[in-house]
């Protein structure tokens, strides 16, 4: 069935291109140009775009083929290809109207054709997927999104607040480009407020779809008291490494990148069974939630730094207890709360964080625990992998939202 459509497709246009040919007569140079340099004239509907495919009969001096058309915001695109190509590929199509399509050739003294006129049209572009598929959830201060371009199109997700004026205009440190097939991005420093904003997406040419009104209430009672957190490591657990790795920093509050800030266990000292830490909550409460604040290497450098990179965890467990038994060993007096994985949102190479990448965890890794586990009053990170394949553990930050008993 899609082959004899596009044989209609072929057959309607070259039943045009003939009618035009024979109204030509009066002009021999437009004649000389239509009857004898382009032909077999069609389109393939792509998402987003369409290809036009076409044929130059006689290839001497001419130079290139020139192709125009509006995209879906009314914009004029212009398209240069040389003869030999065939085809050409026309982006910047949100909708999936008829759009007309002028192809003329150019000499290389300059003269230009008239131009041949054809009617062709996109698929669904990738921005409605992203759109269609984006979720928000409330996360501690702030939310989450996620949202799936399995085309994986340059588009843009576009936060909108309104001002004083009364328009609704960009808010550029939420705004953001992505490639990636699966997109995720947590947003925090929000309060307890009930937040209003619109969202649409963007492609590359700043077509846009509508704007949809989202509300966001962050959730804001559950964060444990940091204050409250004492070092309390067993035998058993990681020594740090030397040169200014303390547990001390897991809640202190600080989640920017310089050093020392982070707890950070040694791998040859540790050795190459999984490392833990353990920490002391001073409170006794039943947590629901972990924000996990990755520290990243080379983070002088913004242009390289690396969030998912040696010593970040990939694999871990957080066990939990009221009363631990001091031998260090991970027996009955521990439960186990959560086994988490973090997972590097573009899937590229190791070492090649991409932007996407670094907003993710910069803005911390949210996991669920067990919302029925027990009330603890201790808490212990067992790194079972981390991003550089060993089993030490880096934590610059750790957030818990629970409800506390006492």
């Amino acid at each position: 069935m899609i082959l004899f459509k596009n044989l209609l497709k072929q057959v309607f246009i070259f039943s045009v291109f003939s009618i035009l040919l024979f109204s030509c007569e009066g002009s021999s140079e437009i004649d000389d140009i239509l009857t004898s340099k382009v032909g077999r004239l069609y389109y393939e509907s792509l998402p987003g775009k369409i290809r036009v495919h076409f044929e130059v009969l006689q290839e001497d001096d001419i130079k290139n083929v020139v192709i125009r058309y509006l995209n879906s915001s009314d914009v004029e695109q212009e398209i240069i290809v040389e003869p030999t190509e065939n085809s050409a590929l026309l982006g910047g199509f949100i909708d999936e109207d008829y759009h007309e399509i002028l192809i003329s050739t150019l000499t290389s003294s300059g003269k230009e054709s008239e131009p041949i006129s054809i009617l062709g049209k996109a698929d669904k572009a990738a921005v409605w997927e992203v759109l269609e598929n984006l979720e928000f959830s409330r996360q501690f201060l702030g939310f989450g999104l996620t949202t799936s371009n399995s085309l994986q199109e340059l588009v843009k997700i576009v936060f909108l607040s309104e001002n004083n004026e009364g328009q609704f205009v960009e808010i550029d440190s939420m705004s953001f480009w992505t490639q990636e097939s699966m997109v995720t991005a947590d947003y925090r420093g929000l309060t307890d407020a009930e937040y209003e904003f619109k969202y649409c997406v963007m492609d590359e040419f700043d077509n846009s779809t509508d704007s949809i009104s989202v509300v966001i209430l962050p959730v804001t009672s559950k964060g444990l008291d940091k204050s409250k957190f004492s070092d309390f490591t067993l035998p058993g657990d990681a020594p740090q490494v030397l040169n200014g790795g303390d547990l001390k920093y897991v809640w202190d509050g600080i989640t920017e990148p310089g050093w020392p800030t982070a707890s950070f266990t040694d791998q040859i000292s540790g050795g190459n069974d999984p490392h833990m830490v353990t920490i002391s909550l001073g409170q006794t409460a039943e947590l629901k939630e972990l924000i996990y604040y990755p520290y990243p290497e080379f983070w002088w450098d913004s242009s390289n730094i690396q969030w998912f990179y040696l010593t970040t965890m990939k694999h871990f467990e957080v066990y939990g207890s009221t009363d631990p038994n001091l031998s260090g060993e991970l027996d009955e007096s521990w439960t186990l709360l959560g086994t988490c994985e973090v997972v590097k949102p573009s899937g590229s190479a190791y070492g090649a964080d991409t932007e996407e990448d670094r907003r993710y965890a910069s803005s911390g890794i949210t996991f669920s625990l067990d919302e029925n586990g027990p009330a603890v009053s201790y808490i212990r990170i067992r790194c079972l992998e981390n991003y550089a394949g060993g089993t030490a553990q880096s934590i610059m930050e750790l957030t818990l939202l629970g409800d506390v008993i006492n």
